[in-house]
């Protein structure tokens, strides 16, 4: 919404010029970078995590952040999910956490094509 409406050119006035573009370093492009920094728990919480980076991915036209996700969520599923499909701790809530957030991940990726030069 904030990509193809004129709220970012519309701050500059108050702002300052260039606001699309720190908007889209300091505060995208960072959140993501400072997730990255730390290595992955491929805990219950991470697929929201997950979904999050596919969708900044998608705004900010950055593939490495889509594919980042996707293949930590991969590494999550093979790793953490018993052999019947049930999440590693048990819990009924965490199983309904990361299956819930898994399926937000699967629409945040629903026909996502990399861009041609990727």
């Amino acid at each position: 919404m904030i990509a193809k409406g004129d709220a970012l050119e519309r701050m500059s006035a108050m702002i300052g010029t260039g606001i699309r573009q720190k908007f889209e370093d300091d505060l995208i492009r960072f959140s993501y970078e400072s997730v990255k920094a730390w290595p992955d728990a491929y805990d219950n919480m991470m697929p929201y995590t997950y979904a999050t980076m596919v969708v900044a991915g998608r705004v900010d036209g950055q593939p490495d952040m889509v594919h980042y996700a996707v293949d930590h969520a991969r590494t999550l599923m093979n790793t953490n999910f018993t052999q019947d499909g049930w999440w590693k701790e048990g819990s009924p809530d965490y199983h309904n956490q990361v299956v819930t957030s898994m399926t937000d991940l699967d629409t945040a990726v629903k026909d996502y094509t990399d861009p041609p030069e990727w």
